[in-house]
């Protein structure tokens, strides 16, 4: 039997060789497409899902989207270093115009001012009181040498928030009321309004240079023997003020 089987796989053989390239072409066909699919079946690997990739910088940095947040470059500038009180010591020079006090002219008057300025409020509002000492050339005003005590008190308000760097410039109104004495007078008043404009220079941290110019309406009153009474007269004024602000 295993004999006849044999006989039998022999004559197949046979009969596919003589069949010539027609089956020769078949089996080759066959095999080449067995071949592709194992390899493709090969290569093929299984996907894992991939986290979502963020996409790469290009180098320039972009804005904020939310249009009002400051950025720490920002925040930093704006940063003032002003503090909430400060002393103020200021040397100043002021001028006095004419002042008419009945049928007689009170001459112009020049002078020198010391004060020592006392700030509470800080970068916006502030509230300034300043005790003045100040010595007045009396000249075409027949006082001879004036001296006198008082002070200047009033509100400010500083552009720190604007401006946002140590340059802090500021505006203001108040009252300076001084006491005036001299060989030459019983006794003396000086009444003025006072608008002031003022510039902080920040040097360094706590320490900051101050200049302020201050115009100024009022009254002066004296009381002499030319004006046994108290006689008041009313004129322009002026003043210069320099020093430095701390801490």
């Amino acid at each position: 039997m295993l004999k006849n089987r044999w006989k039998t796989w022999l004559r197949v053989f046979l009969a596919v060789a003589l069949a010539g390239g027609s089956g020769a072409g078949w089996l080759e066909s066959a095999f080449a497409e067995t071949v592709k699919t194992a390899g493709e079946a090969s290569r093929t690997k299984i996907r894992v899902p991939e986290k979502e990739k963020k996409p790469e910088s290009d180098g320039i940095t972009k804005k904020s989207e939310k249009p009002f947040e400051k950025t720490p470059e920002k925040k930093n500038r704006e940063k003032i270093p002003f503090p909430h009180f400060t002393l103020e010591p200021k040397l100043g020079f002021i001028y006095l115009s004419r002042a008419r006090m009945d049928d007689r002219v009170l001459g112009d008057r020049f002078g020198l001012e010391v004060l020592f300025g006392l700030s509470l409020g800080g970068n916006q509002y502030s509230f300034e009181f300043d005790p003045i000492f100040v010595y007045e050339d009396g000249g075409s005003a027949r006082l001879g040498d004036v001296v006198g005590g008082g002070a200047y008190m009033g509100m400010v308000y500083r552009l720190g928030n604007w401006t946002g760097d140590r340059f802090i410039p500021g505006f203001g109104l108040g009252i300076r009321g001084v006491y005036l004495w001299s060989s030459e007078i019983d006794y003396g008043l000086e009444l003025y309004g006072r608008a002031v404009v003022e510039l902080n220079w920040y040097l360094v941290k706590g320490l900051g240079i101050y200049a302020e110019l201050g115009l100024l309406y009022g009254a002066t009153g004296l009381k002499s023997d030319a004006y046994p009474d108290l006689t008041m007269g009313s004129g322009f004024g002026v003043d210069i003020l320099a020093g430095l602000r701390f801490p």
